[in-house]
C-alpha cells in the first residue's frame, strides 16, 4: 500500500483554502498537508484546519503534489521559487490565473521535464 501523499497548496486565498479544505474533508491527514500564504492569514488557517504553514521551498521539497493557487501578480515569483526544488517525481497543478507556465524561463525548463497540469479556475 502506498503512503499518504503530501500536498502543498501554494497560496491559500479563497481558492487555495477551498483546495486545502477538500482533501481534509475527504480524510486526508492534516500532517500531510502544507500551505504557503501571508503570515497573518497563516495563523487563521493553521487554527482552523490544524495544517502547517511553510515557506515555498520547504513546501516544494516536502510535497508529492503541488497546487499553485496564488494571485496573478504573484505567479511569476512563485514559479521561480518552486522551480528550484521541483523534480520530475512531483505533480504540479496550477489554478493560478493569467500566467501560462512558460512565463518563467527557469520554471519553464523544469516543467518541460515534469509535465505540469494547468487547470483554469
Amino acid at each position: 500500500m502506498l503512503g499518504a501523499l503530501v500536498i502543498s497548496v501554494l497560496g491559500a486565498g479563497m481558492i487555495g483554502e477551498a483546495l486545502m479544505s477538500g482533501p481534509l474533508r475527504g480524510g486526508h491527514k492534516p500532517e500531510d498537508l502544507l500551505f504557503t500564504t501571508r503570515r497573518a492569514h497563516a495563523q487563521q488557517l493553521t487554527a482552523k484546519y490544524c495544517v502547517k504553514a511553510v515557506e515555498t521551498r520547504p513546501a516544494v521539497e516536502q510535497a508529492d503534489v503541488l497546487v499553485v493557487a496564488v494571485k496573478p501578480q504573484d505567479t511569476h515569483v512563485t514559479l521561480e521559487e518552486l522551480s528550484i526544488a521541483m523534480t520530475a517525481r512531483k505533480l504540479l497543478v496550477t489554478v493560478a490565473p493569467a500566467c501560462p507556465l512558460h512565463c518563467s524561463n527557469t520554471a519553464s525548463a523544469t516543467f518541460r521535464s515534469s509535465g505540469p497540469c494547468r487547470t483554469p479556475p
